[in-house]
Order: structure tokens, then C-alpha cells, then sequence
């Protein structure tokens, strides 16, 4: 639930981001200004052609060029606000037109202008650098206040991307979720193989236990053995000893029984068997317990 709020809220300020930038951006690539061209007037029987001149900028626009019948007087047009209109001389302007510069249109301000016109439409009026000061033309038809366009174009800009954003950060969401489901599952895997593995190594430590005890258990039961041949083997070693002791001495007797287990190769009968037997019987207590322990 967290993940999913969280990713609300990347989305909503990723979106209030792009629009407040995409805002900006426009309205700094605007124009600086419009002039609109509106319906022919009538006003008492005189025709006039109105014109609204809307200054964007932060500044006074200054050198706007306008093309008007050759018929026309200054004094004839009518203006809402106090700009500067002149007549310019020049070769520039084509066979029955006059070239009037329109100056100190402020800044915010919408100045109209209605000019006495036989004619309707462009034919009566033609703005020469409208492209040089960044200025475009309407029509009364289609006239959009430029910061309310940029504001649209920015919220469908804003929306676009939210829901790409959005997708994006469902797509994400979903991989993270597969990828942490199978790292649980790896993870819930290594844990029943180390318990396995745990299992397995208690079982070999206590057969290796068995073992050991096993071994001590043979080794005391061939030491007993062992002792029990030694004990007789010295009961006839003493027998014989006895009965050759008369003729030679006892360290002819002694070596003679070693050659004799030298060819039969029994050395270790003159070992002591007894003694170690005696050692190691001394541990048959410990043989116990270790026997106790592995039963537990």
C-alpha cells in the first residue's frame, strides 16, 4: 500500500513539475504581442475596418509598420489609446498604398483602432513587419488569450506524461515484485538446504561417533584375546624354561625361545601385552560413557 502511495505522489509531482515548467517554456517562446483584424463596422453610413493591437511583451513596442489605402487620413482613424501614428515616406510602399508607423503601444494594453475603409478584409489593411517584433496575426474568430493557450498546452503535456510516468512506475513495480518474489524463494531454498545440510552433518558426526566406539570396543576385545594367547604362551615359556634349566643355563634358554619366535615370526609375544592390556581396560569406564553418550 505504501509503494503504491508512494508512487502517487512521484507521479503527482512529476506532473506538477512538467506543467510548471512546460508553462514557463511556453510563455517564454510566446510572441510578444497579436493584432487582430475584426468584422467591417458600419457606423453611420461609414465603413470602417477595426483593428486590435494586444502588446504581451514587458515593454513598448515601437516601429509597427502598417499599409493603408492612399486615400486615408490620420485624422480619419479613430484610436482607443494615445499611441504615435505618422505617415512614412518611402518607395517601399506599393502603387496606391500609404506606409503609417504605429509607435508607443504599451505594454498589457489592447489598443483598437477602427479605419474608414471601402474595402473589407486584408485588402484594407497590411502589416508589413509583424514577423520582426515577434507580433502574429488573427482573426476575431480565432483569438486566444496566449497565456490560457499556454496553460492547456501545459496540463495535456502534464497529463501525457503523468500517465507515462505512471505506466512506467506500474511496470517497474511489477518487475521488483517478480524479482523480490524469486530472491524469497531463493532465499527460503539456501535455508532448507543449509537445514539439510545441518541435519546431515549431525547424523555423520554421531555415525563417526559409533565408529570410534566400535573401534575401541574391537581393540579391547583383541587386546583380551591377545593377553589370554600371551598368558598361555608364557605358561608353556616357563614350562619349558623349567625343564631345560637343568641342562643349560637361562640366558641360552632365553635366547633359544627368541630364535624360535624369530622363525615363526611371533616377536611381539615377548612384548608387553599385558601391560598395555591393563592400560587400556583402566579406560573402559570412559568406553561407557562415550557408549552413554551416543544414546542420548
Amino acid at each position: 500500500m505504501d509503494s503504491y502511495l508512494s508512487q502517487i505522489v512521484n507521479v503527482v509531482l512529476a506532473v506538477i513539475v512538467t506543467f510548471a515548467l512546460n508553462t514557463g517554456l511556453s510563455y517564454l517562446a510566446s510572441d510578444n504581442g497579436s493584432v487582430t483584424i475584426g468584422r467591417p463596422l458600419d457606423i453611420q453610413e461609414t465603413s470602417y475596418q477595426p483593428l486590435e493591437i494586444s502588446n504581451y511583451s514587458g515593454e513598448t513596442i515601437d516601429g509597427l509598420s502598417l499599409l493603408l489605402p492612399e486615400s486615408t487620413e490620420i485624422s480619419s482613424i479613430i484610436v482607443s489609446d494615445a499611441i504615435k501614428m505618422e505617415f512614412v515616406k518611402t518607395a517601399k510602399a506599393p502603387k496606391g498604398r500609404k506606409l503609417f508607423e504605429l509607435s508607443g503601444i504599451k505594454t498589457g494594453n489592447e489598443t483598437r483602432i477602427l479605419i474608414p475603409n471601402d474595402k473589407t478584409g486584408e485588402a484594407c489593411c497590411e502589416f508589413t513587419n509583424l514577423e520582426d517584433l515577434r507580433f502574429t496575426l488573427k482573426n476575431d474568430t480565432d483569438v486566444k488569450n496566449p497565456i490560457n493557450e499556454a496553460i492547456s498546452e501545459s496540463i495535456r503535456t502534464a497529463l501525457i506524461y503523468g500517465v507515462m510516468v505512471l505506466l512506467f512506475a506500474l511496470w517497474v513495480t511489477s518487475k521488483f515484485k517478480k524479482l523480490s518474489k524469486l530472491s524469497d524463494e531463493r532465499s527460503e531454498r539456501l535455508d532448507r538446504i543449509e537445514e539439510r545440510h545441518e541435519v546431515n552433518s549431525k547424523e555423520l558426526h554421531k555415525d563417526l561417533d559409533e565408529i570410534r566406539l566400535l573401534n575401541k570396543r574391537q581393540r579391547m576385545y583383541l587386546l583380551k584375546r591377545i593377553t589370554d594367547y600371551s598368558k598361555e604362551i608364557k605358561f608353556w615359556r616357563n614350562t619349558v624354561h623349567k625343564i631345560l634349566i637343568e641342562k643349560i643355563t637361562p640366558e641360552e634358554i632365553e635366547q633359544r625361545l627368541r630364535v624360535v619366535s624369530k622363525n615363526l615370526d611371533t616377536r611381539s609375544t615377548h612384548g608387553k601385552i599385558e601391560e598395555e592390556y591393563n592400560d587400556f581396560k583402566d579406560l573402559s569406564s570412559v568406553v561407557m560413557s562415550i557408549n552413554e553418550q551416543s544414546k542420548i
